[in-house]
């Protein structure tokens, strides 16, 4: 039993960016690789980082607005250690805790004040030991353990009492003892050192796990006991340190793994999907995603695209094993999904309008398909939607 929560504290320790605060950014050095909206970020084994897909607004950070259907190398810098995207932007951290940022800054989620997108990395400033970024917003943990946030706040998902945007990380209530943090489309996630669970931002499907209660424009507690947390577009997703998973939120496609496709609103508290204790990880977009300790993948929700990876476009409304492979270490989800495997090797499957699986075209995958011109990423599971 101990051994089995080793293993699940580990995991998570690199997925969901659960890290001491004196840790620093050696803390989250696995965390090398994130799924924006419609474009991919990688950290390759030498620190060097790569992008590949959408770039309308420069999010690929390679000093043009060309997509690219295939990783392209960013820079020559080999210092980069975790990474982050959303709709159109993108975050980085090296590892001398230094944030940059590049692509869209209309509501000012690149965190460099008011001003045009970027088309190559920016400084921001220094002292991150962790980032994750939403939609349009985004947070951020310093080496204190303090919180930020930045970007759009048309539902107070950044956690500041007001819902006026903000262009440069400001930092949320006085507390320092935040610990791992994640974003949906408008909401937000945090967990602190005691394990306790708070969300804030926009609540219209039950996202923030709070029962019959509207948008929350600061962090409001939602349970105890969570070791992880995973933000999709409309929906929650949580591990408890016993290995259970609990999912809340919107329900139409199945996304919260309850075995039906009921919006459940009226069950917007954290609920226990199965019976199962075995989750180590867990990702949420428009659909939902888990590792279990045996090295299994299983997926559910929304899969019109092939987003889950069965070699069809049915929704699931219950997890559902893909393939029998049981050497999955990391997953992660944008608007496509992507996975790792023990050897190193690097899995897309879903949506692919603009190149994100980079593949080297624009057809979806309605199954796993190794990136053969992308190998041995460090590992990573970061969500978005």
């Amino acid at each position: 039993m101990k051994l089995r929560h080793l293993r699940l504290w580990i995991v998570l320790g690199s997925i969901a960016l659960i890290l001491s605060p004196a840790g620093g950014v050696a803390a989250v050095r696995n965390a090398t690789l994130v799924a924006g909206v419609n474009h991919t970020l990688a950290i390759a084994k030498d620190g060097s980082l790569w992008a590949w897909g959408a770039n309308e607004a420069g999010e690929l950070g390679l000093g043009d607005t060309t997509e690219r259907h295939t990783p392209t190398r960013i820079g020559l810098d080999t210092n980069w250690v975790s990474v982050a995207g959303g709709f159109g932007h993108s975050l980085g951290l090296k590892s001398d805790g230094s944030l940059w940022a590049w692509g869209s800054n209309s509501n000012g989620q690149l965190g460099l004040g008011a001003g045009p997108d970027k088309h190559v990395p920016t400084l921001v400033g220094t002292g991150w030991v962790a980032i994750k970024g939403g939609a349009m917003h985004n947070l951020g943990l310093k080496s204190d353990g303090s919180l930020w946030a930045w970007g759009y706040n048309s539902d107070g998902q950044l956690g500041l009492g007001n819902t006026s945007d903000q262009y440069t990380p400001t930092r949320v209530n006085q507390d320092n003892d935040w610990v791992a943090v994640a974003c949906g489309a408008s909401h937000s996630l945090g967990l602190k050192s005691d394990g306790t669970l708070w969300s804030w931002g926009a609540n219209g499907w039950g996202q923030l796990g709070l029962f019959n209660a509207g948008s929350q424009s600061t962090p409001a507690q939602v349970g105890t006991g969570y070791v992880a947390i995973a933000g999709g577009g409309f929906h929650s997703l949580g591990l408890k340190g016993n290995g259970f998973l609990y999912t809340w939120g919107k329900n139409t496609q199945g996304q919260l793994g309850q075995g039906n496709n009921t919006d459940q609103y009226q069950q917007s508290l954290p609920t226990q999907v199965g019976q199962g204790n075995e989750w180590v990880a867990v990702n949420g977009g428009r659909h939902s995603m888990g590792l279990k300790v045996d090295g299994s993948l299983w997926t559910w929700g929304y899969n019109a695209d092939g987003d889950l990876g069965l070699g069809d476009t049915t929704d699931r409304y219950a997890p559902t094993r893909v393939g029998s492979d049981a050497n999955w270490t990391a997953l992660f989800e944008g608007g496509s999904s992507k996975g790792l495997k023990s050897d190193g090797s690097l899995w897309v499957w879903g949506i692919n309008e603009y190149g994100q699986l980079g593949l080297g075209d624009t057809s979806n995958r309605l199954s796993p398909t190794k990136v053969t011109s992308f190998n041995a990423p460090r590992a990573a599971v970061i969500p978005l939607y």
